[in-house]
């Protein structure tokens, strides 16, 4: 996925990986800590090799994740984007769940990271101007976006995922 993305995605996503570094050490030492098993040199505080194996793991995955996401935004349009997400949601329609209200609340979601990540910020100064935004709701970015009707094609996959997890669920249910 790194050489992908390198090849594709390029700089943006490996500033999001280095951003999550923090993330992902902590990840691995909080495992190293907490999972038993061998350790690594013979001391009561010392990590164990499985639980550094875990972790090393779940830090491989949320790079993968990361990495994914930012190949995935970075070749999406962020119109295109919504409406994946508006036409992902129209089953849940059916339990009273607003979807127009969830795409665009990640729309003015994503315009507000997007003015964070314009500015290069030390992690002090970053978390003053999520204090300024959570206090000061005043001022709200521009942001228009209108749902397209779906089309035959889209009610068809939709339906068909639709179906797939339903089957999936009670086959879960029943074999428990």
């Amino acid at each position: 996925m790194l050489v992908l993305v390198a090849w594709q995605g390029g700089r943006p996503a490996l500033t999001g990986l280095r951003r999550s570094s923090r993330l992902m050490l902590s990840i691995v030492l909080i495992y190293g800590w907490s999972v038993p098993g061998r350790y690594v040199w013979p001391s009561w505080c010392s990590p164990t090799f499985e639980g550094l194996c875990a972790g090393g793991l779940q830090m491989l995955r949320l790079a993968g994740v990361i990495l994914t996401l930012r190949l995935l935004l970075s070749g999406m349009v962020r119109e295109r984007l919504l409406a994946g997400l508006y036409t992902l949601l129209a089953p849940l329609t059916l339990l009273g769940f607003d979807r127009s209200r969830a795409a665009l609340r990640l729309s003015l979601t994503l315009a507000q990271v997007d003015a964070l990540l314009a500015t290069p910020m030390q992690p002090r100064s970053l978390w003053r101007a999520l204090a300024q935004l959570e206090s000061d709701a005043g001022v709200m970015p521009d942001v228009e976006w209108r749902p397209l009707a779906m089309t035959a094609a889209q009610r068809a996959v939709l339906g068909a995922l639709t179906m797939g997890l339903l089957a999936t669920l009670a086959a879960a249910w029943m074999t428990n």
